[in-house]
């Protein structure tokens, strides 16, 4: 992708100075040859000047259409990229997709190239379907890389990552895996194709999915329109947004990455009580502080310390 940038960028620049130089040659022959017949005579001043401003003007309109062009023409291949994948028919929600029963990161062991010290040093977990994890530390110490491990955007020096005790591939995580970050990501749309992302669906699907996240108040009104980044609507709307687009894609693990940081307490508090009490989910949540009124509500709670899970004896699953 960065070649592709770079390459773009340059032919961009290499036929705008082509289009430059042509322009200055086209503007400054005619201005010398001007001077030249007003000195000897030929022309009036006044009509030079006229003249000049008149082919000033051509020229300018003409270079502002070709390099125009010429922007549209260099992204061409990125357009019909674009409009070939819009092309291919929209895959439903697959409600059949094998459910996740059990998660495990085994003995994993993992570094960035050229990093002088690995992050995680025969890290060990392992969940099942229903859990709520909460994995606390220091910002920079690896909470959104051990998210990266699990779907499968980076992989282990060694150990292994499973799911239902078998590896899975990046296109299986993204089936399984709902993800919450920081910033929604959010379309300016209506409600329903945020929340389905275009597919055809059944309302009745939207709104349930809707009112398990948290937003009744929408799931009757699907065609509300979303502002660009979501202007029109709280913070807390956006994100419960997120997680109705996860559980209306059947998606029952949600990988949460700080995803409250930026509410406030009351907001962040009703969402937490939203996810953590649907007995159909299961969380992991890595954040570097949570209130300690919702910690309660965790079935575990581990502090990563120098590359290890150390696991919180603070509470004993008194979710339940």
């Amino acid at each position: 992708m960065e070649h592709a940038n770079a390459d773009l960028k340059n032919r961009i620049a290499l036929s705008n100075s082509v289009i430059n130089f042509l322009f200055m040659l086209f503007s400054d022959i005619p201005i010398g040859i001007g001077l030249y017949f007003t000195i000897t005579g030929r022309l009036h001043l006044s009509q030079f000047v006229a003249i000049q401003f008149s082919s000033s003007w051509i020229l300018n309109g003409f270079n502002q259409i070709v390099s125009g062009r010429n922007t549209l023409n260099s992204t061409q291949e990125i357009r019909q990229t674009v409009l070939n994948n819009v092309a291919v028919p929209a895959k439903a929600p697959d409600r059949a997709a094998p459910t996740v029963t059990t998660l495990a990161l085994n003995h994993v062991t993992f570094a960035y190239p050229q990093a002088p010290h690995a992050i995680f040093h025969q890290l060990n977990l392992h969940l099942k379907a229903g859990d709520k994890v909460l994995i606390r530390g220091q910002s920079g110490i690896g909470k959104s890389t051990l998210i990266r491990l699990l779907l499968k955007e980076v992989r282990p020096i060694s150990g292994q990552v499973l799911v239902n005790q078998r590896d899975y591939t990046p296109s299986d995580a993204y089936q399984w895996f709902g993800v919450v970050g920081q910033t929604p990501i959010i379309f300016q749309d209506t409600v329903q194709a945020n929340v389905t992302l275009g597919q055809s669906a059944k309302p009745t699907s939207i709104s349930t999915a809707l009112t398990m996240a948290g937003l009744p108040e929408l799931a009757a009104h699907l065609n509300t329109p979303v502002r660009e980044n979501g202007a029109n609507f709280s913070g807390g709307q956006l994100k419960r947004l997120e997680i109705a687009r996860a559980l209306f894609f059947n998606r029952r693990v949600l990988l949460i990455d700080e995803g409250t940081a930026s509410l406030d307490s009351d907001t962040a508090l009703s969402i937490h009580r939203q996810i953590l009490k649907n007995p159909h989910l299961t969380v992991i949540e890595v954040d570097h502080h949570i209130p300690a009124e919702i910690l309660p509500w965790y079935s575990s709670i581990y502090d990563l310390q120098a590359g290890h899970l150390v696991q919180y004896q603070g509470t004993s699953n008194p979710a339940q």
